[in-house]
């Protein structure tokens, strides 16, 4: 995929969206929709993200 500088963890929902829910004392709590997995809370830089989401394959 590319040359290497290309990012690859991509965001779905923008980093500044989520600082909003964010506190100093606690990052941000995500609470999955599935319900498979339990409540987590994390960094705003590690949630609602996935690796090459907006990758399109092929392009470079």
């Amino acid at each position: 995929m590319g040359n290497g500088n290309t990012s690859k963890l991509h965001h779905y929902v923008p980093q500044g969206y989520l600082r909003g829910f964010a506190t100093v004392k606690e990052p941000i709590t995500a609470v999955p929709l599935d319900r498979i997995r339990s409540a987590f809370t994390t960094s705003v830089r590690n949630v609602a993200a996935r690796t090459h989401f907006h990758t399109i394959p092929g392009a470079e």
